[in-house]
């Protein structure tokens, strides 16, 4: 804190003593384009209310500082105050786009589970799939439910040919 006071402050009010005195007294006080002199009052006023901008930011940051300083000496509580969390309205917006991506996922797979279902009972692109000489509609194309393999009735079929 002793840092801080001294550069920040003390230092930084010595400046601004020494542009209000000092400052049209070193160097030639005039504008002159051609030799890229341009010291005068315009530019002693915007120096000067800059850098008082700044030490009125470096106030209330000492300002900051010491609440903290004070509490903890006095309730041994360690907070910064400088640094509050607040949502933004793009950290909100951000949020309703993760939560409208999620709804997009669940909605997407919503359909492709419909879709599956319906392959599943026999209809494809909206038309029904011709099931012949009653075939099940759950099996797929390429194996009526007899020749399926890796199926437990195959396996079953086989070890009773085996036993016979």
């Amino acid at each position: 804190m002793s840092a801080w006071g001294y550069t920040r402050h003390y230092l930084c009010l010595k400046i601004l003593y020494s542009i209000t005195t000092e400052f049209a007294t070193v160097g030639p006080f005039e504008i002159n384009w051609e030799t890229q002199q341009y010291k005068c009052r315009l530019s002693q006023v915007i120096a000067f209310s800059l850098l008082a901008a700044l030490q009125a930011v470096n106030l209330y940051w000492w300002f900051l500082i010491c609440r903290i300083a004070y509490r903890f000496v006095v309730t041994s509580e360690v907070d910064d105050e400088r640094s509050e969390y607040e949502d933004s309205e793009a950290e909100e917006e951000g949020e309703k786009m993760k939560a409208n991506l999620r709804e997009f996922e669940r909605q997407k797979k919503e359909r492709k589970r419909k879709e599956n279902e319906k392959k599943a009972n026999g209809v494809t692109n909206g038309a029904p799939k011709l099931l012949i000489n009653g075939e099940d509609p759950s099996t797929p194309d390429f194996f009526s439910k007899d020749e399926a393999p890796d199926s437990v009735d195959s396996s079953l079929r086989e070890r009773k040919k085996v036993l016979k």
